[in-house]
């Protein structure tokens, strides 16, 4: 605090006058340059806050304490400008309190004195609040002198309290965070009521579930109570049931459950589909149809056709004829019995029977093959409508000529050639093993045509027509052959390892047809010979033109795969029905084959074998067999599952079949129109279903 001297005290008494104190010139000189150097060093501290504000987002600002000037009239505090507004708004005030301190002081007196002391009294209190404050503020900065200062010197020293209160805040907010986490880890779901019904819901329909549910998870065991499920070791000695024996064994139970029950249901929608309950639709609506216009005029007879046969074909064969009783075995050596049916087919008049019968020696193995064709007549009736005990009512005498006989290994495939009006011969090919001199294993393929039945009588000189060379064909050929065909053209169509081969029977001349490599399983010719449709393993069936090329197919037919089986239809228009090793059996029209025309449901597959399969000369029905041995009916043109005829049980010493059934159908049997008769061969006996006709008692 700067010293004033007596003279200026004196000086300053004279002018404030009145016994009163005044302040001197010497007095207000000191008086404003403290007041400056004050206000320099506010600005000072409030530059070092503004400093401080910049660097942190919320700075501690340190409170000067107010400097206390001693004058002869007490202590005087000059206060610091914090503010540069403040500060100009102090000096207004300052300068009126000034103004207002002289105006009093010229008045003298005690009116003056009086206003000092309350003056006083009130900077006395300031004084001490302001004593406090700046104790509170030294002792805050020994606490930072305190502390290891940083290695940023004093400006780091400042931002030291705002990085506190920044720490403190992010601890603050932390540990609000990890509250709010625990509350709601630990709220709703395991505490309360609420919690705890919904608990014991989700336990109650968890468990429910896994009780409903057919399925098991396997190599493990599921405790009924709490729905938990455990590992079975390899090893695990269990209780009872729980082992891996008993789970092996009670899945095993359940698939054959399920499979069992599957079967089951297949077969009661089977009945379901072809059960003759269900009346068929009867003549007055069909001509109710036909008059309103829902039924087409040429469709008529094959709806009346398809009532027929649905409502009449009887469930079990009218009559069984053994095949041994035509077959003339006594005249060969070795063959004692019948074993099965290679081929079955029936004239178009429906008179002739042509089939092949496998024949077993003593070893009960096949042996040889009897080929012949059989005539079908029916027996007059005996009195009162009822036929004779000693008389058959269908006998199948053979024709002139004796049977053929194939002594071949095996027969790969058979069809009927009809080379000319007189004679109908059997084309067939067949296969024989053997070792070479090096012991490796040669197969050899014949193609053979055989005479089976002629129209005319033997010449007056002893000459059999039947016995010319141009009926009895024989060619070995050195790959293996997997199917044959007849064409009209007096050619013979063969399928090779790799291609297909035409043989000209008049010439012996050969060609080959490209087939990309891939073997033909079926085929067949149209009826002016120069097309040919091609059944191809593992692909689709083609059409070979053979007027245009013999490279290139004409067209592919989609969705026919390993195609087992074909037949072209005539007169519904030029189509083709065809069924494939996948079980599939469709019908195209061979102008637009991209999209099938009808798909015959309920034919099952057997797992890459060729099913017989046989479309009646009217082409009105498809008879087909299927992997269950079940011979099925479906309507050509609507394709309606009709018919489902299963084989008779056969007796308990009877071998089992080694051939499937073959089926065939003619509505004019034994020659007479309207006669329908179902024939289908099993192996031994031959199993004709009358349409129309049930069995009679002996």
């Amino acid at each position: 605090t700067p010293q004033m001297s007596s003279s200026s005290r004196g000086r300053g008494r004279g002018r404030g006058g009145g016994g009163g104190g005044g302040w001197g010139r010497e007095e207000w000189r000191h008086s404003a340059a403290a007041r400056v150097s004050s206000s320099d060093w506010a600005s000072q501290q409030a530059g070092s806050s503004m400093q401080q504000l910049q660097l942190q987002p919320r700075p501690v600002q340190l409170q000067p304490a107010p400097v206390v000037l001693t004058t002869s009239r007490g202590p005087q505090h000059v206060r610091p400008q914090q503010q540069p507004q403040q500060q100009q708004q102090q000096q207004k005030q300052g300068g009126r309190q000034q103004n207002r301190q002289q105006r009093s002081w010229n008045e003298g007196g005690s009116q003056h004195q009086q206003q000092q002391q309350h003056k006083n009294q009130s900077q006395l209190q300031q004084q001490r609040a302001g004593q406090q404050q700046q104790h509170q503020l030294q002792q805050q900065l020994q606490q930072a002198h305190q502390r290891p200062a940083p290695q940023g010197g004093a400006k780091q020293q400042n931002q030291r309290p705002v990085q506190q209160a920044q720490q403190q805040r992010g601890n603050e907010t932390e540990q609000h965070g990890k509250r709010r986490k625990r509350r709601r880890q630990t709220s709703g779901f395991y505490q309360g009521r609420a919690a705890e019904q919904l608990e014991a819901a989700t336990a109650a329909a968890s468990a429910a579930a896994a009780a409903d549910s057919s399925d098991d998870l396997p190599g493990f065991t599921r405790c009924p109570e709490t729905g938990k499920y455990f590992r079975i070791t390899a090893d695990s000695s269990g209780l009872v049931g729980h082992r891996v024996s008993d789970v092996r064994a009670a899945e095993r139970k359940k698939r054959e459950e399920e499979e069992a029950k599957r079967e089951k249901e297949r077969e009661e929608e089977m009945r379901k589909k072809t059960s003759t309950g269900r009346r068929p639709a009867s003549v007055f609506s069909m001509l109710s149809s036909l008059s309103l216009g829902r039924l087409a005029g040429p469709s008529l007879p094959r709806a009346a056709a398809s009532a027929r046969m649905q409502q009449q074909l009887p469930g079990a064969p009218t009559q069984i004829i053994d095949a041994s009783d035509f077959l003339p075995l006594s005249r060969y050596a070795g063959m004692h019995s019948v074993v099965g049916c290679e081929f079955l087919d029936v004239s178009a008049e429906g008179e002739t029977l042509t089939g092949c019968w496998a024949i077993a020696g003593s070893s009960a193995g096949r042996t040889a093959s009897l080929a012949c064709s059989v005539r079908a007549s029916v027996a007059e009736r005996g009195g009162g409508g009822r036929r004779e005990r000693e008389q058959p009512w269908l006998s199948l005498p053979a024709l002139r000529g004796a049977p053929l006989q194939v002594r071949a290994n095996a027969i790969v495939d058979m069809a009927m050639a009809p080379t000319d009006r007189d004679v109908t011969c059997l084309l067939y090919t067949t296969a024989t093993s053997t070792l070479d001199k090096w012991g490796r294993p040669i197969t050899q393929c014949e193609v053979s045509t055989r005479p089976v039945y002629c129209r005319f009588e033997e010449s007056e000189d002893g000459y059999d027509v039947s016995d010319a060379s141009i009926y009895n064909v024989q060619t070995r050929l050195g790959g293996n052959v997997y199917s044959c065909a007849w064409s009209q053209k007096m050619k013979i169509g063969l399928g090779m390892e790799r291609h297909a081969t035409l043989l000209d029977v008049m010439t012996d001349e050969k060609m080959r047809v490209n087939t990309r490599k891939k073997v033909p399983i079926s085929q067949a010719f149209d009826e002016s010979g120069d097309t040919l449709y091609l059944g191809l393993r593992y692909v689709n069936a083609c059409i070979m033109d053979m007027r245009a090329s013999m490279e290139e197919a004409a067209a592919v037919i989609p969705d026919s795969r390993s195609t087992g089986w074909l037949r072209l239809l005539h007169k519904a228009g030029p189509q083709v029905v065809l069924s494939t090793l996948e079980g599939k059996l469709c019908l195209y029209d061979i102008r637009r084959p991209c999209v099938p025309l009808l798909s015959y449901s309920g034919h099952r597959a057997a797992g890459g074998a060729r099913l017989p399969s046989f479309v009646d000369d009217d082409e009105q029905f498809v008879f087909a067999v299927g992997a269950d041995f079940a011979t099925r009916v479906w309507s050509l043109s609507s394709g309606a599952l009709l018919h489902e005829l299963q084989l008779p049980a056969a007796p308990a010493a009877a071998p089992p079949l080694s051939d499937y059934p073959r089926p065939v159908y003619s509505t004019r049997w034994a020659g007479k129109h309207g006669a329908g008769a179902l024939v289908v061969a099993a192996g031994a006996h031959l199993n004709v279903y009358r349409i129309g006709h049930e069995m009679e008692e002996e």
